[in-house]
């Protein structure tokens, strides 16, 4: 049964006057066609109840900076986050099972959370981008120049890259 054809309204109200007049005297009290049942009667013996209050957000938070190991320092242990976060403020929400790291409500990493001390918390994924920029800087010129110039100049970017020190500023 439709509500609207041949109806006039004269303001928003009316139509809710009118509507509402529709569903108590026709349409709440016909014998539904799927159900076989009048929608009055189908939830009259139904008890709602209300819903839960939304619990509030109770998990640890703080605001580390990102280092340039690209892992943030929580609770004596280190975090890893994507390279490219290295230096930005982050927002860190640990519970007792997890530590979530956020840049800007975006979601970077989920770690399991550590109680040991002084561990380092690394996602396999960050460590595989890591290697594609130390990659990206190994073929560079300057980096390519820096290295030709005798044996011991390689092995020194290679301690420099494994001590994760930046590698442009100490070549340059």
């Amino acid at each position: 049964m439709n509500f609207q054809p041949l109806r006039t309204f004269t303001d928003i109200h009316d139509v809710q006057r009118q509507a509402d007049n529709q569903r108590v005297t026709i349409a709440d009290i016909r014998m539904h066609e799927t159900t076989g049942q009048r929608p009055e009667d189908r939830f009259k013996d139904v008890k709602l109840r209300p819903l839960p209050e939304l619990s509030p957000d109770c998990r640890e938070v703080s605001n580390p900076k990102v280092y340039k190991d690209f892992a943030i320092k929580f609770d004596g242990n280190s975090y890893t986050t994507p390279p490219w976060a290295i230096g930005k403020r982050v927002t860190v929400k640990a519970d007792k099972k997890e530590v979530a790291i956020f840049y800007k409500n975006k979601k970077l990493a989920v770690h399991a959370r550590s109680y040991e001390r002084k561990k380092r918390v690394e996602l396999p994924a960050h460590q595989e981008l890591v290697k594609k920029i130390q990659k990206k800087l190994w073929k560079e010129q300057h980096v390519a120049s820096f290295i030709t110039l005798a044996p011991e100049a390689e092995a020194y970017f290679k301690a420099l890259a494994s001590a994760r020190q930046p590698l442009k500023k100490n070549i340059a």
